[in-house]
C-alpha cells in the first residue's frame, strides 16, 4: 500500500500530468510480490533488457527507456533493504488497524484502515499492510517524475545531447554587465581559476560546470557567482519577447534594485548539505559593500547557527506577528500558505534536491532565474532533474567527479552506470568543465599524490602550506605516512561490514603518543580518524571510549569516509580495514573514496592498512610506492608499543623535511634505522628499493559494502 496525501494546487495540466505520473510509478511498485523481491535478492541478479547509461541521447524516449528500467531496479533495492541505520525514520512496529470501506479506482485498490493516533505515516510511505512500513518512496517518486518531465525542462535538447547547439552562447554582448566596484572586488579576492569560473557563468552558457578539488575555495567561487549574479540584474531588464535590453536612464533605488535581485533569484540546492550554512558576509553588492540577502533553508536539519533562517523558525515568527520578511504582518491561511510566501520573499533559498519536488514549491507565484546545485557529482542524474522541473535560466552544477559519487543501493544499477551524475556525463561527453586550480588546504607533501594520481598533476598549492608542524620532528607523524598492518579482518554476523581490531589498537596508540607529546592536540578537536566501514567506526568510538573516557569524543571526530565529504582536520588517521590473502579489499577500489579519504588533512595523513592486500590495486600500489620513496612508510607488528620505544622515535627524528625537488627520487629503506640519515643528505642516492611493484586490479568484493 502507498500512502499519498492531497498536494497543493498548481496548473491544471502540469498537475494532471504529474498525478498520471505517479498513478503510473504506484501501479508499478505495486504489482510487484514483496517476498518474490526478497528471494531475488539473494541470488545472481539477471540484467536482461537493462541498458549501460550513456554519455549523449538522441531522443526523450531513449532518454526514459535506459534510465527508467534502472530507476526501478534501484527502487527494488531500496524496498529489500528497508530503513538503514542511518535513515531518520524508523520501523514501526505491528500496529493493529480496522478495514473499513474500500473502493476500486483507476486500477487501484483503495482501502480505508481505521489506526491508533500516535500511528506514524508520512505521504509516499510504503507499507505492507499486514505488517510494517517497509520505506519511503517520496525521494524517488520524485526523481522519477522529473525524469518523466524531460520534454518539457528548460535545455531539453543540451540535457540529451550533452553539447550546446549555439557555440557561440558565450558572447560578451550576451554576459552580465557586472558593476566595476563589485568585479574589481572578484578580482582582488579570486584566484585566477576561480576568476575563470565565475566569468563563465556570466557569459550566461545554459550549464556551467565547476569541478572544485579538495581545499581549492569552490564556497569562496560560489559566493563570488552569488554577488555577481544578484547584482548584475539591474543592468539588463528582460523583456517579454525574451530579448536582452541594455538599461540606460537613471540609477535605481534600493526597492527599484530589490524588484530586480528577486527576478534574477537563485537557488542554491546541495546534493549532500553539510551542516553549516554558506557564510553570506562573503556575498558583495554592485558598490563592494557587505550584502545580506534575504535566505531561507527547507528540507534540512536546522544547526543552531543558522536557525534564525530555517523555515520552521520563520513560520513561528510569522505565526507571532513578529516576522521579519514581511514587516510583521501576519500571514493567513495556515502553514503552507505562509511557506509560500517566506518562499517568495526571499532572494536565495537552500533545500536538498529531493525537497525542491515537494508541492510547497508550486504554491510560489514567481520562478527562479538560477539554480546552483552544490555537490553535483554525488547525485544520480534524476535527482538533478528535480530542480529543473520548476523552470529556470541558468544551471550550474559545482562539485568533483573524482570525490565521492553517488549513492547506489542497487548493484546491478551501479553496474549500468545509474549512479553517474548529469556532471560526469557532461564532463565525460566533452562538455567544457571550469576546474580551480590552487589549493589551501595540504601541505604540498600531501597534496601531490592526489594532485598526480587523480588530477594529472594540475593541483597547485596556495602559499604558506609549508609551514612545518611540531609533530613533523618525527617522520612516523606526518605529512605523509603509511603504517603497513598486517591485522586480521573480520566481518560482524549479519552486517556487510568489516572490522579489523590490530587497527584500531594501532590507532589509539598512534592518538595516545600524538596527544601526549603535542598536548595542544587535545585542547580542540583537531584529530580525526575515519573508515569506509561503519562497524570499524563504531569499534574505535567504542575503543577510544574505553581508554581515553568519555570526553575523548569532544576532541577526536571518528566518522566513515562518506560522512566525512567536505570536512577537514589537522590530523587525519585513515584505517584501511581490509586484510586477507585473497586481496580483497571491497569498495577500497574506489579511486574517489581514497582521494576523499587523504584530502581531508591540512598538516598530516596516517593512513594505516595492510600493503600486501591493498597492492593489488594500482592506486593503492602507487600510495604505497608514494610513501617508500619519501621514507615515509613503516612496517608494524605487535607489539606496537615496541614501534613507539623512545630508541626507536629517536631515529625517526626528523630535523627539517626534505626539499620539494627530492620528495620524488627518495627511495625506500626497510630499516628504520638508517631513514635518519637519509633525511640529512643533500643528494638522494640512487637505491633499489625491491619493491613489488604490481598494478593488478582485483575486482571489487561484494561483501565489503556496508548497507
Amino acid at each position: 500500500m502507498a500512502v499519498e496525501k492531497s498536494g497543493g494546487s498548481g496548473g491544471a495540466s502540469a498537475s494532471s500530468s504529474a498525478v498520471s505520473t505517479i498513478d503510473r510509478f504506484h501501479k508499478i511498485v505495486l504489482s510487484w510480490d514483496y517476498l518474490q523481491l526478497v528471494a531475488e535478492s539473494t541470488g545472481k541478479k539477471k540484467i536482461k533488457g537493462l541498458q549501460n547509461v550513456k554519455n549523449t541521447y538522441e531522443s526523450v524516449a531513449e532518454y526514459l527507456g535506459i534510465f527508467e528500467p534502472l530507476l526501478f531496479e534501484e527502487v527494488k533495492a531500496q524496498i529489500v533493504r528497508g530503513p538503514s541505520d542511518d535513515d531518520e525514520e524508523v520501523r514501526l512496529d505491528w500496529q493493529k488497524g480496522a478495514v473499513g470501506d474500500s473502493s476500486e479506482s483507476e486500477g487501484f485498490l483503495k482501502v480505508s484502515v481505521a489506526v491508533p493516533d500516535d500511528f506514524n505515516v508520512s505521504e509516499n510511505d510504503l507499507l505492507l499492510l499486514s505488517k510494517e512500513k517497509l520505506c519511503s518512496l517520496s525521494t524517488i517518486v520524485r526523481e522519477y517524475t522529473a525524469m518523466h518531465s524531460i520534454a518539457s525542462l528548460p535545455f531539453k535538447d543540451l540535457i540529451l545531447s550533452a553539447a550546446e547547439k549555439n557555440k557561440h552562447s558565450d558572447d560578451k554582448s550576451r554576459a552580465w554587465n557586472v558593476p566595476e566596484p563589485l568585479m574589481d572586488y572578484l578580482k582582488t579576492n579570486l584566484n585566477d581559476s576561480q576568476l575563470d569560473a565565475v566569468n563563465a557563468g556570466l557569459s550566461r552558457r545554459s550549464f556551467v560546470l565547476i569541478q572544485g578539488p579538495p581545499g581549492t575555495g569552490k564556497t569562496q567561487t560560489i559566493l563570488g557567482l552569488l554577488s555577481a549574479v544578484l547584482h548584475s540584474a539591474p543592468a539588463r531588464i528582460q523583456t517579454k519577447g525574451g530579448l536582452d535590453v541594455q538599461k540606460h536612464g537613471p540609477e535605481l533605488d534600493i526597492e527599484g534594485k530589490r524588484a530586480h535581485w528577486m527576478k534574477a533569484s537563485p537557488w542554491l540546492f546541495g546534493g549532500n548539505p553539510r551542516d553549516q550554512i554558506m557564510p553570506i558576509d562573503g556575498i558583495r553588492d554592485e558598490n563592494n559593500s557587505t550584502y545580506s540577502p534575504k535566505i531561507v533553508r527547507v528540507g534540512l536539519k536546522a544547526h543552531h547557527s543558522v536557525k534564525a533562517v530555517s523555515m520552521d523558525y520563520l513560520i513561528n515568527q510569522k505565526r507571532s506577528g513578529v516576522g521579519t520578511l514581511d514587516g510583521g504582518r501576519r500571514e493567513a491561511g495556515g502553514d503552507d500558505r505562509m511557506k509560500a510566501s517566506i518562499l517568495n520573499e526571499a532572494a536565495i533559498v537552500f533545500s536538498t534536491l529531493s525537497f525542491s519536488g515537494s508541492s510547497i514549491f508550486s504554491r510560489m507565484t514567481r520562478a527562479f532565474d538560477v539554480v546552483i546545485i552544490d555537490e553535483a557529482a554525488q547525485a544520480v542524474e534524476p535527482a538533478t532533474l528535480v530542480p529543473l522541473v520548476h523552470g529556470c535560466r541558468q544551471v550550474f552544477l559545482v562539485g568533483d567527479p573524482v570525490q565521492l559519487p553517488a549513492t547506489v543501493i542497487s548493484k546491478t544499477a551501479q553496474k549500468l552506470g545509474y549512479g553517474t551524475s548529469l556532471f560526469k556525463r557532461f564532463q565525460a561527453a566533452g562538455f567544457p568543465v571550469q576546474m580551480l586550480k590552487i589549493q589551501y588546504r595540504m601541505h604540498p607533501e600531501i597534496s601531490i599524490f592526489p594532485s598526480n594520481e587523480f588530477y594529472e598533476g594540475a593541483l597547485q598549492d596556495g602559499e604558506g602550506l609549508s609551514k612545518k608542524r611540531p609533530w613533523h620532528s618525527y617522520s612516523c607523524f606526518g605529512p605523509f605516512c603509511f603504517f603497513d598492518v598486517d591485522g586480521i579482518e573480520s566481518q560482524p554476523s549479519g552486517s556487510g561490514s568489516w572490522v579489523n581490531q590490530y587497527e584500531v589498537e594501532f590507532i589509539t596508540l598512534v592518538y595516545h603518543q600524538l596527544a601526549m607529546r603535542y598536548p595542544e592536540l587535545k585542547s580542540s578537536p583537531q584529530v580525526a580518524v575515519i573508515s569506509p566501514y561503519k562497524h570499524q567506526v563504531k569499534l574505535l568510538k567504542d575503543h577510544f571510549r574505553s581508554t581515553f573516557g568519555d570526553q575523548s569524543k569532544e576532541v577526536i571526530d571518528v566518522n566513515t569516509v562518506d560522512g566525512f565529504q567536505g570536512r577537514e582536520k589537522e590530523i587525519v588517521i585513515f584505517s584501511c580495514v581490509r586484510c586477507n590473502k585473497e586481496q580483497r579489499i571491497g569498495f577500497l577500489d574506489d579511486f574517489r573514496r581514497m582521494n576523499v579519504a587523504i584530502t581531508r588533512a591540512r598538516s598530516a595523513v596516517l593512513v594505516v592498512g595492510s600493503a600486501s592486500t591493498l597492492k593489488q590495486d594500482k592506486h593503492w600500489s602507487n600510495l604505497v610506492e608514494s610513501a617508500k620513496e619519501r621514507g615515509r612508510y613503516f612496517k608494524v607488528s605487535k607489539p606496537f608499543t615496541v614501534f613507539f620505544a623512545e630508541d626507536n622515535l629517536k631515529t625517526m627524528k626528523v630535523e627539517r623535511l626534505p626539499p620539494p625537488e627530492l620528495r620524488n627520487t627518495l627511495e625506500a629503506i626497510s630499516e628504520v634505522a638508517v631513514r635518519q640519515e637519509l633525511m640529512n643528505v643533500d643528494d638522494a642516492a640512487d637505491q633499489a628499493d625491491g619493491g613489488d611493484d604490481d598494478d593488478t586490479v582485483m575486482d571489487a568484493d561484494d561483501g565489503g559494502y556496508d548497507d
